[in-house]
């Protein structure tokens, strides 16, 4: 069975809580001498002044008086006074609820270790204090609660600190991101392969202010690296302690200036000061009042330009002995072989009775002479493609066909061959170069012919953007769409497997006794497409004939 005690306060208890009150006189009214109903009326009075003393607190005040079980096991409480600040949490006033178990209207009290506490301080007649979070029967609070036992009751106040523990919860939270960020931008700098450095400005307090060094406040760890220094020995100390040489290199005045004014410096310099040799690549940006600043070691790409420009230098050299050379090969060569040319004709005009079966030498040497021209004339082409061009001017490819089919006239009469063409665009370009371009390649058809079949070339024209080039044609220059100049003819063809080969210099996939030439004309077209941003390709099957295409950013 369960008892408790009485549930109202006994009526010394009451009086003794009111303030002493007087008549004037020093004897205090004793309350057991008063008749019976003016004892009734003081304990009222002085029941409502304790319960309005209570109320008007903003803390929770209430007294329990415990319940036993059969067992004499401390079981529960109930409420013997309680505030309103109490009475509020459950929507009650003190009267509807004194009097009550507390587990009456805190039904889960017992498991969130409230029970537990206040059956220890009851029991250990010791003050406790704790805070819990009431997050059961419809609450989520936190309160801070002390209790202590008095005679045979407990005494229990408690102050809701929800809004406390939800700002500390945010500041928590704010913390552990900040710490979270601060971890992540410190993995984000130290993964970084440049040197990254912070600095504040120091100032002369007795000059106008005027900024005398810089203190390091932060370094990641590339800085280690490329400086030579761990930042244990850098952050904290100022730059010209760490770094002297930033002052007759010139960077601290930079340094200054930037964070005086705010303007961005960037620079690439030597610096072989303060025990380092090498050049650095630097940025920095004002940050407060200081500077962030970031520098990478570019000595290995400084070698690599020297080197480049040694190998410019070269190539320099390398083209101006091509133009001498292309000099040679059109007047001191042609000169010469025009004068073997020129005795063998006249040999075999005034000797050829003589000579007898040495005509036939002299005519073997002048078809030699005559491959060593053509041969030299060609190099001399080629060579004149590697000069630098003029600029890119619009050029008619009908015009250019036009001229080139009148260079040809002879040769297509002489093999009847046909040559169809339809319409070409104009794109920019340089006119004599695109001459040889379409001179080669209707000459490579014309050349290449089926003994005892009329020569038939189709020449034609379309536009194709980038996105549906083929996948093995790569344009030197990149535009949104190219003009594909096409040139199909009947002729021998070739094995697809050479179409690579055939536009380098000198192959060929004939001897020179079956088809005459020098090798150079495909490589032309080769360089005139480079030089021009574009692209050839060829297709052909042995005996079937084969299309030369050249892709131009049109």
């Amino acid at each position: 069975m369960v008892t408790n005690q009485d549930a109202d306060f006994s009526l010394t208890e009451l009086v003794n809580a009111l303030p002493d009150e007087t008549d004037g006189q020093d004897t205090p009214i004793d309350a057991n001498t008063l008749p019976t109903e003016t004892s009734k009326v003081v304990q009222e009075e002085a029941a409502k002044h304790l319960q309005s003393v209570i109320d008007f607190s903003q803390t929770g005040i209430c007294v329990f008086s415990p319940l036993y079980n059969e067992a004499n096991e401390l079981v529960d409480f109930r409420f013997k006074a309680v505030n309103r600040m109490v009475a509020a949490l459950i929507k009650q006033t003190p009267d509807v609820i004194r009097g009550d178990k507390v587990s009456n209207w805190f039904i889960s009290y017992r498991e969130t270790g409230a029970f537990s506490q206040f059956k220890r301080a009851y029991e250990n007649a010791e003050l406790y204090r704790f805070e819990i979070n009431y997050n059961v029967d419809g609450f989520d609070v936190w309160f801070d609660v002390q209790c202590a036992r008095q005679a045979d009751e407990l005494m229990v106040t408690f102050t809701d600190i929800t809004s406390l523990k939800q700002a500390q919860q945010v500041v928590e939270w704010q913390s552990e991101r900040n710490r979270q960020q601060a971890e992540l931008l410190n993995r984000t700098l130290d993964s970084s392969e440049s040197g990254i450095m912070t600095f504040e400005a120091i100032r002369d307090s007795k000059n106008t202010e005027r900024i005398i060094d810089f203190r390091f406040l932060m370094a990641n760890r590339a800085c280690e690296s490329i400086v030579g220094k761990p930042i244990k020995k850098m952050v904290g100390r100022t730059l010209l302690r760490v770094f002297p040489g930033n002052k007759e290199s010139g960077l601290f005045d930079a340094y200054v200036h930037t964070t005086e004014t705010g303007e961005p410096f960037h620079t690439e310099t030597y610096y072989k000061y303060d025990g380092l040799d090498f050049w650095l690549s630097i940025s920095a940006q004002k940050l407060g009042d200081g500077f962030v600043v970031t520098f990478n070691d570019v000595s290995v790409f400084r070698r690599l330009q020297h080197q480049l420009e040694n190998s410019v230098a070269d190539l320099q050299r390398s083209n101006e002995n091509l133009r001498q050379f292309a000099y040679v090969a059109s007047h001191d060569l042609q000169e010469p072989l025009r004068k073997i040319q020129a005795f063998g004709d006249m040999l075999t005009k005034t000797y050829a009775e003589p000579l007898g079966n040495g005509v036939d030498i002299l005519n073997r040497m002048q078809a030699a002479a005559g491959r060593m021209s053509s041969l030299i004339r060609d190099l001399l082409t080629y060579s004149r493609l590697s000069m630098p061009q003029e600029a890119m001017q619009p050029v008619a490819l009908s015009d250019v066909l036009r001229h080139v089919l009148d260079d040809l006239e002879l040769t297509i009469i002489e093999t009847g061959a046909t040559v169809e063409c339809g319409d070409l665009p104009t794109l920019p370009g340089d006119a004599s170069q695109l001459h040889q371009l379409i001179l080669n390649l209707v000459s490579n058809s014309l050349k290449f012919t089926k003994e005892g079949t009329e020569p038939a070339l189709r020449i034609s024209a379309q536009t194709i953007p980038y996105s549906e080039l083929p996948p093995d044609i790569k344009p030197l220059r990149r535009v949104d769409s190219y003009q594909v100049i096409s040139v199909s003819d009947n002729g021998i063809g070739f094995d697809d497997r050479y179409r690579e080969r055939i536009f380098q210099v000198f192959q060929r996939l004939h001897g020179k006794h079956q088809y005459t030439g020098t090798g150079i004309g495909l490589a032309i077209v080769q360089k005139v497409a480079d030089n021009h941003g574009g692209a050839v390709s060829a297709h052909s099957r042995l005996g079937e004939g084969a299309t030369f295409s050249v892709y131009l950013p049109g």
